[in-house]
């Protein structure tokens, strides 16, 4: 089994760049790893055009239903992983609200991850 922890060895005040990092432990080997996904830190609930979609039973833990729904293209599921700060795309319960931003805003995206 894989849990996820926060990362209390840096105290907030700390400046060590791991102290946003959540801890990943995986209990079928004992091994600890610091998550390495780029969160982006953006208020994606204020952009223009931007949907919010409540998540159906039947697109319970299927992003890829959700992508190919809103952008034609169910491999644009990464997307909406990003900005909803999903780690595991297989876990969305049903009744999740989700951002599903707009074409627009993903320049913005696109612009933040390159800076």
């Amino acid at each position: 089994m894989i849990t996820y922890r926060e990362n209390h060895e840096y105290d907030k005040e700390s400046i060590s760049r791991y102290k946003m990092y959540r801890v990943i432990n995986n209990d079928y080997d004992n091994s600890i790893y610091l998550e390495t996904f780029n969160q982006v830190k953006s208020t994606w609930e204020n952009e223009q055009g931007n949907t919010y979609h409540i998540v159906t039973k039947d697109e319970e833990n299927r992003i890829d239903i959700i992508a190919n729904k809103f952008y034609n293209n169910p491999s644009y599921g990464w997307i909406i992983a990003l900005v909803n700060q999903i780690i595991d795309p297989f876990v969305i319960p049903a009744d999740t609200v989700l951002i599903i931003p707009s074409m627009s805003s993903l320049f913005k995206l696109k612009n933040h991850i390159l800076n």
